[in-house]
């Protein structure tokens, strides 16, 4: 366990903290170094995860490479993911990337732990200083001997998030291993996790204004996310985080890359998940859009559409689609998240319609009321 630093005061720690991420979108470009593509480093790393067979076993024979076993992942143009760029004003696809960029060699003595931020299943996260740098970022560590039956998972979270590049998305600036952790270094957003500040708030909502500018935004990522075939899979306040005025969704751990074909796994929270997954049908992109429309009703009202239901009388609600508004909420609200929590999803708004819906298309990302406290 990495000790948080006691060399500085707890309020020099939060001035040199805000010094720091006076800019919420500052690169770490001096960490990076341009070598070789992303699938090299994954296959490496995964390696040692994988449990090595004893003396009376035989070692399985490889077919193609760790990685890439079982879902084809990044089976197009000689097997690399390959990410569009994110044009803000422009419509047009630019020439989409080969090639990825590689960290120079990182180790844990990289960097001074100031904070524990939290704790998951297989991980924990840690508010980290880059010693040479002195960038803040969120380090989450993950025990190998924990997440050696998930190492497809761990795979393709890797995969696809150390493409993506945009400003609404937690960016993977680089991870190592040690002999026994594997280390995710994340771009730190200093404000926390949307679910815990709508928690915070006396009315424990936001206003539609608020929550439009959220909304928005997140609307964007998926228009990103799904431009390039890729479905997150678990979009809820615990995974999206703010940093100053801008949210970043978090935690690839369900997503996956279907540019094409329609999915069939049931994975996400129950609250969150559209009709087709809960009946066991196939689905796609447009799966991501119901929780949007469930996102905006949670972020307007404090709860979910099904608040207080068992387990199947959730099952049951979101099978029938049927939700209730408050009187508070306004007409374009309504139409907004009518348009997307719809059975049918034929019938639902993609992102780029969200995007361009009344309701978001007039607003204005909101800087934020809340402080740095470390």
């Amino acid at each position: 366990m990495h000790k948080i630093s006691t060399s500085r005061s707890a309020s020099q720690n939060r001035i040199t903290l805000i010094n720091k991420l006076s800019s919420p979108l500052h690169t770490q470009q001096d960490i990076l170094d341009p070598k070789i593509n992303s699938k090299e480093l994954i296959e490496q790393l995964l390696k040692t995860i994988k449990r090595k067979p004893t003396q009376n076993e035989k070692p399985q024979k490889r077919i193609r490479s760790n990685a890439n076993s079982g879902q084809k992942l990044v089976e197009i143009n000689k097997n690399v993911l390959h990410i569009r760029d994110y044009e803000p004003e422009q419509q047009t696809v630019k020439k989409m990337h080969n090639k990825t960029i590689l960290p120079k060699a990182q180790q844990i003595s990289n960097y001074t732990m100031l904070q524990f931020l939290g704790k998951g299943k297989y991980s924990e996260v840690k508010l980290a200083c880059e010693i040479n740098t002195g960038i803040h970022v969120a380090l989450k560590i993950m025990k190998k001997e924990q997440i050696s039956s998930i190492w497809k998972s761990i795979a393709q979270e890797l995969k696809i998030q150390y493409l993506l590049n945009h400003p609404n998305i937690v960016k993977l600036y680089t991870f190592f291993h040690t002999s026994t952790e594997i280390v995710l270094v994340l771009e730190y957003c200093c404000h926390g996790q949307l679910h815990k500040l709508l928690r915070s708030l006396t009315e424990t909502c936001f206003t539609e204004k608020v929550a439009a500018s959220y909304i928005k935004q997140v609307a964007s990522a998926l228009n990103y996310l799904h431009r390039n075939g890729i479905i997150h899979r678990d979009i809820k306040p615990e995974n999206i985080f703010l940093c100053y005025n801008q949210i970043k969704l978090a935690d690839f751990t369900h997503s996956i890359y279907s540019p094409q074909q329609e999915r069939s796994t049931q994975c996400g929270s129950l609250a969150y998940i559209s009709p087709e997954i809960v009946k066991g049908e196939t689905y796609d992109k447009s799966t991501d859009m119901w929780s949007l429309g469930v996102l905006a009703y949670e972020l307007c009202t404090g709860e979910t559409p099904w608040e207080d239901l068992s387990f199947q009388e959730m099952q049951d609600m979101i099978i029938s689609g049927n939700i209730r508004f408050p009187n508070k909420f306004s007409s374009e609200l309504r139409d907004f998240i009518k348009n997307l929590i719809h059975v049918d999803p034929k019938y639902r708004m993609n992102a780029r319609q969200a995007l361009s819906h009344p309701w978001l298309i007039d607003s204005k990302q909101e800087i934020s009321q809340f402080t740095i406290d470390v």
